[in-house]
C-alpha cells in the first residue's frame, strides 16, 4: 500500500474548496435568515401590553374594599322567636379488630375517618 502524495494533495484542495463554498453559503443564509424566521405570530399588527402601575406590596392578601361586609344575622330567621335548644355533636367510628391490631383499613382517630355524626339535643 503505497501513499500517493499527489492524490492526497488534490483531495485536500478539493476539501478546502468544499469548506469555502459551505462558509459562503452560510454567510448568504444568515443574511436571509432574518426574514425567513417568521412564524404565525408575525401575522397582523404587533400586540403591545399596556403597563399597569405597580401596587405597593404588603403582607395583606386583599384590600379593604375587596372584602365584603360580613352579615352577622346570616341564617337567622326574623320571625322565629323560639329559643335555640342546647345541643352536643359527637363523632362515632366503627372500629373492628382488623383496624385495632392490623391497621388494614388505614383509619385513624380523626373526624374524617368517622362513620356517624351523633347530635344530642338537651330539652
Amino acid at each position: 500500500m503505497a501513499l500517493d502524495f499527489g492524490n492526497m494533495a488534490n483531495e485536500m484542495e478539493s476539501l478546502c474548496e468544499m469548506l469555502d463554498e459551505a462558509e459562503e453559503m452560510n454567510a448568504k443564509n444568515s443574511e436571509q435568515s432574518n426574514s425567513a424566521l417568521k412564524g404565525p405570530g408575525d401575522i397582523g399588527p404587533k400586540y403591545t401590553k399596556k403597563k399597569e402601575p405597580k401596587k405597593k406590596r404588603t403582607t395583606e392578601i386583599w384590600d379593604e374594599d375587596e372584602v365584603p361586609e360580613e352579615d352577622l344575622n346570616f341564617g337567622v330567621d326574623d320571625g322565629d322567636n323560639r329559643p335555640e335548644p342546647e345541643y352536643r355533636t359527637a363523632y362515632r367510628q366503627g372500629v373492628r379488630s382488623e383496624d385495632m391490631f392490623l391497621g388494614i383499613d388505614g383509619k385513624d382517630p380523626g373526624s374524617h375517618c368517622c362513620d356517624d355524626l351523633i347530635v344530642t339535643v338537651h330539652a
